[in-house]
């Protein structure tokens, strides 16, 4: 789904076709390895996109590894609330991910990443409240860690999708101004550092702050790892405002309708279809096909749910049958006993 609603595409109205011709025909300086590498680290934009995504990662990767203990310690779930919390994270993600692209066409690149930021840092902060020492109710707790993540759904497809979007958008910036084309090096280079971030995540910070805990508060570690997820997005927006301009407005487009440019009869063959597609956020390319991608999304996103829905129902039945039956075999077996010889022996 992330290439038909977030991947950037070159226009193929006639009236764009020559000049994308024109760029595709000037010619592209392919650079050595070392070369390459030295380019990669003179430019400005990428090492500005390699600190905020650096930093945002550094502190996914806290919550990602640390998932599993902060829902069933931190807050104190058990496996099947954990189950829906996973279905209400992941199941509105095509919805999510149209919101985002509506945003994205509106404000721009840097405006939509630091929403989906702030969405991510919004559910780590309802998880944070939805704690143990907090609440005793685990209702309580489970319907804030719901809420939180639907927010945090928003997110998901985001930063899936940026990771191979805003590389590729600086090496083809680039090759417009200067003609060496070596995007692959911004992609190895990304990699290298998002690595070094996530072994410090995950082998330093995280591996510590498990270990923090009371005799009062057993999870605290987990406890405080959440409030480090929260500051490094604070972090990650703070430093996205360093973006440069074209990588900001980088999705924005103009107010003028889509169908302006094109002739009457097109227009009136596609209108239907166009107004709902623009209503929905979706790339202009796709909107002449839009009956079938919505049908798909509509599908993908009634089985997901439907398919979540009745395992966790089956979940439950077993539970009850095993529980019932575990509670009448423990009867029958004991029932004979002697009071009078169980209490001697």
């Amino acid at each position: 789904i992330i290439p038909f609603f977030l991947l950037k595409e070159k226009s193929t109205r006639k009236c764009d076709v020559q000049e994308t011709q024109e760029e595709d025909e000037k010619n592209e300086e392919t650079l050595s390895m070392f070369k390459s590498i030295k380019v990669t680290f003179k430019n400005k934009d990428f090492t500005i996109w390699i600190l905020v995504f650096g930093v945002f990662f550094f502190g996914s990767q806290i919550f990602l590894t640390g998932q599993n203990v902060i829902a069933s310690g931190a807050m104190g779930l058990n496996s099947w609330r954990i189950a829906v919390m996973n279905s209400l994270t992941f199941a509105p993600v095509p919805l999510m991910s149209v919101l985002y692209n509506k945003i994205l066409r509106k404000k721009g690149f840097r405006f939509a990443f630091q929403t989906a930021i702030a969405t991510f840092a919004t559910a780590m902060a309802l998880f944070a409240i939805a704690y143990v020492g907090l609440f005793d109710s685990m209702n309580v707790r489970f319907a804030i860690g719901c809420v939180g993540s639907f927010i945090g759904s928003y997110g998901i497809g985001t930063f899936f999708s940026v990771s191979y979007l805003i590389p590729s958008q600086i090496a083809a910036d680039e090759v417009k101004k200067t003609g060496k084309s070596h995007p692959s090096m911004y992609f190895a280079t990304q990699g290298l550092f998002t690595a070094i971030f996530g072994a410090v995540a995950t082998g330093v910070v995280w591996i510590n702050l498990k270990t923090v805990s009371t005799e009062q508060e057993p999870f605290m570690g987990t406890h405080i790892a959440l409030y480090v997820v929260i500051a490094a997005c604070v972090l990650a927006i703070g430093l996205s405002f360093l973006f440069p301009k074209y990588l900001s407005n980088f999705g924005k487009t103009n107010k003028r309708h889509y169908m302006s440019a094109v002739p009457v009869e097109e227009r009136k063959k596609y209108q239907d279809l166009v107004l709902f597609g623009s209503f929905l956020g979706l790339p202009e390319r796709s909107r002449k096909n839009i009956e079938p991608m919505v049908l798909a999304i509509l599908l993908l996103i009634f089985t997901g749910t439907v398919g979540n829905i009745v395992l966790a129902i089956i979940g439950v039945i077993k539970y009850t049958k095993i529980k019932k039956l575990s509670d009448e075999e423990f009867v029958d077996e004991f029932a004979e006993i002697d009071d009078s010889n169980l209490i001697e022996n």
